[in-house]
């Protein structure tokens, strides 16, 4: 009779197992959007300071050293000023943070002079450790300023279990904003969500909806213009949200090693122990 038992333990951990193991495409944040120093994602105005989302993992998360912005065409250089969000996320162990993610840091480029209409610029930084974040952007052709942020309001957020076959991605929050089709997002703005543990993330071009997570207190949300100009924002309470219940061997399979499947093993010999007095009675 013990066999029947040893196949059910085996079968639930093979599917903790496989589902840790299983790729099925990234997860709803893993990078965000596109920013437009991407592959030209979006034209952006004259008064643009381009952005771009970077992984501790990847490094580097100190400031690269003279950025410029070189005009494709005319060859002219403009210098650009470096910002940098904090790192203090990316301090933290990797099975500290919530769900399948790892820390970023937001990088932006201001141009010291407006760009030209219609012309294509490259970023290029002396710092060569940089090298792998440079970029390109394309100017619209008119000389309009950049939108303001608009103002966000929340609409709904909700609990979603990792349904994806429990591939190990991790469960994460659906949050509903008004405001996601404003005009700020398609020229190069974005919101930016930060989570209680530090994460930062970003959301732009048209993102129909902002998904982080699960396993923080809060969510910020602000949103930030093509220029840099940060709009006001909205806090998230996570805790009083409804939604999926989680489902415990996706839970373990989402952060933790495969050794520690085995922590299934007690509830299937506990259940098999029991049924065996039963019928001893």
């Amino acid at each position: 009779m013990r066999l029947p038992y040893i196949l059910l333990t085996t079968a639930v951990l093979a599917a903790a197992g496989r589902a840790a193991a299983t790729s099925c495409g990234e997860a709803p944040w893993a990078n965000g959007y596109l920013s437009p120093l991407e592959g030209g994602i979006t034209e952006v105005p004259i008064d643009a300071h381009p952005w771009k989302l970077v992984s501790c993992d990847d490094g580097p998360t100190t400031k690269p050293a003279n950025c410029n912005f070189l005009d494709e065409a005319s060859k002219d250089v403009i210098s650009a000023a470096v910002e940098m969000t904090t790192t203090a996320a990316c301090d933290a162990a990797y099975d500290e943070l919530p769900g399948d993610t790892s820390a970023n840091v937001i990088f932006t480029f201001t141009p010291a002079t407006p760009l030209t209409p219609s012309h294509s610029y490259s970023l290029e930084c002396e710092d060569n450790s940089f090298g792998s974040y440079q970029g390109a952007v394309q100017v619209r052709g008119d000389a309009t300023a950049s939108a303001p942020p608009a103002a966000l309001e929340l609409i709904e957020a909700r609990y979603s279990r990792d349904d994806n076959g429990c591939c190990g991605l991790g469960d994460d929050i659906e949050i509903d904003v008004e405001g996601l089709d404003a005009a700020y997002l398609a020229e190069g703005g974005y919101i930016e969500a930060v989570l209680t543990s530090g994460q930062r993330f970003v959301f732009g071009s048209y993102p129909g909806q902002i998904v982080v997570p699960a396993g923080d207190d809060h969510v910020t949300l602000t949103p930030v213009s093509a220029a840099g100009v940060r709009g006001k924002s909205i806090e998230i309470n996570l805790d009083e949200i409804g939604g999926d219940l989680v489902y415990i061997p996706c839970s373990i399979a989402t952060r933790t090693s495969p050794a520690a499947l085995w922590l299934l093993a007690p509830f299937v010999w506990i259940f098999a122990h029991g049924k065996r007095r039963r019928r001893a009675v």
